[in-house]
């Protein structure tokens, strides 16, 4: 996810520079040397996009993979597949934007002699990707969806996951407005004006995709709005802090302890038992549980 927020940040500093070159102008308003200067680094933005789509995607998926755990093979292979193909077609998109043209700088300028392919063949490879990142986008948002409510959760803590990791279909449907913006650019004749709607929901699909990609960062916000958090009386049930306890902390008597604390400790072992019940051991990732000073797992009260 880093190095798609990397190529992001130099697609967003690329289409900066357009526009201050003049980019997305009506192109009887540009010069030749503008018009030249913004088709070079039109193409540099369109290569470093078409990466940064494909590894948000990636990201995404190898999310979700680490989300599932162990999961049926059948969802496993088609979440490796997704990755596989996405990554492909995105480096095969970047290098096909800079070898239409033979010599390379009759993409930008007037080259005697020049060949280059018709542009509707890379303008319809173009709009298949895009298509093709709709349908991965859906897959990517319906998997983990479809993961949650199979897990035994009440139904906030399923309705809080199932909206934070379901947004992917947002992106999809900014995937699915620009392949329709990018199926009318041949039929256009002033084309900087025209591809600035194909740049502007380009810009939100990766977006999108950086914060679905990102859930791990977000999971304060989601434990606010959703309540996803435990208790901070709970016992605890991350296994090496519990090891780690249980060789420092010497044992101490039941009557030691308050009938509040023994009260708390009870209904927190509710509370995890309803949460752990199936195989969900990912999930208690996303549920890390604070004891203070004065809290003392129940583990060791019932020593």
């Amino acid at each position: 996810m880093v190095l798609t927020m990397l190529l992001f940040l130099g697609a967003t500093i690329m289409i900066t520079l357009l526009v201050s070159m003049g980019g997305f102008k009506h192109a009887a308003s540009l010069t030749e040397v503008q018009m030249r200067d913004v088709r070079r680094w039109t193409l540099v933005a369109r290569v470093l996009t078409a990466l940064a789509q494909g590894l948000s995607k990636v990201s995404v998926a190898l999310l979700v993979l680490r989300f599932a755990g162990r999961i049926v093979v059948w969802r496993r292979l088609f979440l490796y597949a997704c990755i596989a193909s996405t990554l492909l077609l995105s480096v095969l998109h970047g290098i096909l934007i800079y070898v239409q043209c033979n010599p390379v700088r009759a993409l930008w300028e007037t080259v005697p002699r020049a060949r280059c392919w018709e542009p509707t063949v890379i303008n319809n490879f173009a709009v298949f990707l895009g298509s093709w990142n709709v349908l991965v986008d859906i897959a990517l948002a319906i998997v983990p969806v479809s993961l949650v409510w199979s897990l035994q959760l009440n139904t906030r803590k399923k309705v809080g996951l199932s909206v934070v990791l379901g947004a992917g279909v947002l992106a999809a449907g900014c995937a699915a407005l620009r392949t329709y913006y990018l199926s009318t650019l041949t039929k256009l004749t002033d084309l900087t004006w025209g591809s600035f709607p194909v740049v502007a929901w380009t810009g939100a699909e990766i977006f999108l995709l950086i914060v679905c990609g990102s859930i791990p960062a977000l999971k304060p916000l989601c434990d606010s709005i959703f309540g996803l958090k435990q208790s901070t009386a709970a016992c605890i049930t991350d296994e090496k802090h519990l090891r780690r306890i249980r060789k420092t902390a010497a044992v101490v008597p039941n009557n030691t302890f308050d009938q509040d604390n023994s009260e708390a400790c009870n209904e927190s072992r509710s509370k995890e038992h309803d949460l752990v019940k199936g195989d969900s051991s990912d999930i208690d990732a996303l549920y890390r549980l604070d004891t203070g000073p004065d809290q003392t797992p129940c583990s060791l009260m019932h020593r």
